[in-house]
């Protein structure tokens, strides 16, 4: 998209934009809050306005991921003005009422924290097309685990994806590969981290200007990326890799406002488009429960990581052993879920299990699982601890996909998720299941088959 279409583009807008024929409503969550709140004033409430898209809104044809995210930056910028002057409005005649806002473009949304009466007022804006309710959202459970003994120079579960092999056989190791994380933050002096973090943003109440983690989930989940061998064994997959790391829990929950700020951020680190510094996969180890609401506010920014080249990797929750708990974003179709594996290649019973249901028709998730039972991987103030989770298979993944990038750097997400499923070891019911997915990543097979599939298409 050149100069004068992303003009025309944008005049669209302001022509189709007036002719919006019905009002927002409000999302069942904070429908049901407003109610129980009666008539009782005074209230202030977190949520997110999603903007009406005009019809055709959406960047059509082949563009450059710059030219891409320009478009939507226009049509967050345009779409967006009617509701901020309603905003700005309020605020200027009873700052009391608006607490603050801010203007997102990665799902064309504005997330408000305000009075009912503003919302109630807002949500009638023909621009609008739902407001819903910003709920906490937990960071995901995990346990600490005892640790579990590998005879090699690599930890067990690195040792059952076949993480030595690939590294033997094809001398990968995640070399210039960018990978993106979503965490609690990450310890930057950590011996087996230092030096791998190329950019840091925090998106917490109180921002860090330099990387911190008060939690340790962060650190774990990046030394299983990236992590190297300063303890004698190796720790993460893709040691040569370099991190893009957003802090978006300081404690035990977040926001959706944090979040998708988060996912905006890994989207466009420097706030240009016209530099191409995203990385190339980002792993997140959170999701929550499901929910039209949930589904509404992440599908935007998902799409807009899949256009822009962003390969997301996702946890599928800690609900399990119990059927239909799998969580989003993990849930969504166009991601690579990953559930979680004991040493010897059995799904953990804290796994979430599908079918997730989509337009009526049950759908498998997670799509692959790893090991995440009794990982070994760094904590904050440079030692080691052992931890059991979703979360913990999650960066399994991210790492292997590292490397799977660095073999094939056209690598998209559709193309690694069909490796990884066509290579992955069969553990429950033949074929793809809501246990295991299509199975248990094997790191060497998946490089085989892309190193295989790489030669056939040359």
């Amino acid at each position: 998209m050149k100069k004068g279409m992303i003009l025309g583009f944008a005049l669209s807008l302001l022509i189709c934009f007036p002719f919006a024929a019905t009002a927002g409503i409000l999302g069942t969550e904070l429908a049901a809050e407003f109610a129980a709140a009666g008539s009782k004033t005074g209230d202030i409430y977190d949520v997110i306005v999603l903007i009406n898209n005009p019809e055709n809104s959406h960047p059509d044809g082949v563009l450059t991921r710059g030219e891409l995210l320009t478009a939507l930056m226009t049509r967050a910028r345009i779409s967006q003005q009617p509701v901020l002057e309603q905003i700005q409005a309020a605020e200027g005649a009873d700052s009391a009422r608006v607490v603050d806002y801010r203007s997102l473009w990665i799902v064309n949304a504005i997330a408000l924290t305000a009075d009912r009466s503003t919302i109630l007022s807002i949500s009638k804006n023909l621009a609008v097309k739902k407001v819903v309710l910003d709920k906490p959202i937990p960071l995901p459970k995990t346990w600490e685990s005892t640790a579990i003994r590998s005879s090699s120079a690599y930890e067990w579960s690195l040792e059952n994806m076949k993480i030595p092999e690939v590294a033997e056989q094809y001398g990968l190791d995640g070399s210039g590969v960018i990978v993106g994380h979503l965490d609690t933050g990450v310890d930057a002096s950590h011996p087996d981290l230092e030096g791998k973090i190329v950019n840091w943003k925090d998106f917490t109440a109180e921002p860090s200007e330099t990387p911190v983690d008060t939690n340790g989930h962060g650190t774990h989940t990046a030394g299983t990326i990236a992590g190297g061998s300063a303890s004698g064994k190796q720790i993460g997959a893709a040691p040569g890799a370099k991190l893009v790391v957003g802090r978006v829990f300081a404690t035990g929950s977040t926001t959706g406002e944090i979040l998708l700020s988060g996912m905006q951020w890994i989207a466009d680190p420097d706030g240009d488009p016209a530099t191409d510094d995203a990385p190339a996969m980002c792993c997140n180890s959170w999701g929550g429960g499901d929910s039209p609401e949930r589904r509404e506010l992440y599908k935007q920014a998902i799409q807009t990581w899949l256009d822009a080249g962003v390969i997301p990797i996702f946890a599928n929750g800690n609900s399990g052993p119990w059927k239909r708990t799998t969580g989003l974003p993990g849930g969504f179709l166009n991601v690579i879920s990953v559930g979680a594996t004991k040493k010897n290649n059995k799904i953990a019973f804290f796994s979430s299990r599908g079918p997730i249901k989509w337009d009526g028709i049950d759908r498998i998730k997670p799509d692959v699982s790893a090991p995440g039972s009794g990982v070994r991987s760094a904590k904050p103030g440079g030692g080691y601890t052992s931890m059991s989770g979703t979360s913990m298979a999650c960066p399994n993944v991210t790492g292997l996909v590292a490397l799977m990038k660095q073999a094939a750097p056209s690598l998209t997400t559709e193309f690694a998720s069909q490796v990884l499923q066509e290579t992955a070891l069969d553990m429950g019911s033949a074929g793809k299941d809501n246990k295991y997915g299509a199975g248990v990543v094997n790191g060497l097979a998946a490089i085989e088959k892309l190193k295989e599939i790489m030669r056939l298409t040359e």
